[in-house]
């Protein structure tokens, strides 16, 4: 080999360490999961942002500004009704949660950081018949916040995604300064809390939503790498985790097939099949992208 090729050499073998390395970090895969389109979704759901599945139909919200509503959907996507949640306000709602009682709704959207009245409303189910409904409220703040300024998409506080399981609320933080998703949690029961930070996952990427699979201890996050141009979707997976340390699970992230495609909604079937919903994107009222819903089968590995 010639010494004047050394260098390039040398550069070369660096690179191809240094995405070995990326590749395995926290379990990231290059392989992508390939979703399946099932519909455009209705344009009163054009930003839909939290799914859950429940009793063979799947429920959504709207985020911020867009309604004190939850919407019932059939599989395939069509609007079956709905329903007006008379005492809450959509401050910013932005994931969906559930238990066998109640389903949950996270108004903790936070883009400027700067919110004081963070909370999340409790529905119960035996009331998703009606076409109002009355909810309780879960309010909170986070112990480690002392700065209240707005600094928009600047900061750590903001949060879209949840789960809930056995007596407590999870929370993943969207953060937007670190890329640490921060970990909180706090009892499901309506009053008011100060949540524990209890964890913390380094991701290259924003989470927006989650969702539990009881049966796999498992828990599925959605999310994306954002910048100027694109957004490239992901999905992570921890399983394995016991008494609150997510960190130490086994953890995996794969890229989803979609492009600048905003996902923020994530929930499971009965029957392992996954549904995500993509919010629809407006640029100066100009629809660049329609909101939509896709399926693949659970991630069994």
């Amino acid at each position: 080999m010639s010494l004047f090729f050394w260098p390039y050499m040398k550069k070369s073998i660096y690179l191809i360490f240094f995405l070995l390395l990326l590749s395995t970090s926290y379990g990231f895969s290059q392989s992508k999961i390939k979703a399946k389109k099932i519909s455009v979704l209705p344009e009163i759901v054009f930003e839909t942002s939290g799914l859950i599945y429940y009793n063979g139909f799947l429920y959504t919200i709207n985020d911020s500004r867009h309604g004190n509503y939850i919407f019932q959907l059939d599989t395939l996507g069509n609007l079956i009704r709905k329903i007006n949640i008379n005492n809450a306000k959509n401050n910013d709602w932005e994931d969906l949660s559930q238990d066998e009682q109640y389903i949950y709704i996270g108004d903790f959207g936070n883009n400027g950081g700067n919110r004081k009245n963070l909370k999340i409303y409790s529905i119960a189910k035996n009331q998703l018949n009606k076409d109002t409904v009355l909810a309780d409220s879960i309010c909170f703040k986070y112990p480690n916040q002392t700065n209240f300024n707005n600094n928009f998409q600047n900061h750590d506080f903001d949060c879209e995604a949840f789960f809930c399981k056995g007596d407590s609320l999870y929370l993943f933080s969207k953060s937007w300064n670190s890329k640490v998703s921060r970990i909180y949690c706090f009892p499901k029961i309506p009053g008011n809390y100060t949540a524990s930070l209890i964890d913390s996952i380094k991701f290259d990427f924003l989470i927006c939503g989650a969702t539990c699979n009881e049966s796999e201890n498992a828990i599925l996050l959605i999310g994306y790498k954002y910048n100027k141009t694109r957004l490239k979707p992901y999905i992570v997976k921890i399983k394995g985790f016991n008494n609150n340390n997510f960190s130490n699970s086994i953890v995996k992230a794969e890229k989803i097939n979609l492009c600048l495609s905003q996902t923020e909604s994530i929930t499971c079937s009965d029957n392992n099949i996954i549904y995500i919903a993509r919010e629809g994107i407006k640029i100066k009222n100009i629809v660049i992208s329609k909101p939509k819903l896709y399926k693949f089968p659970y991630i069994c590995k």
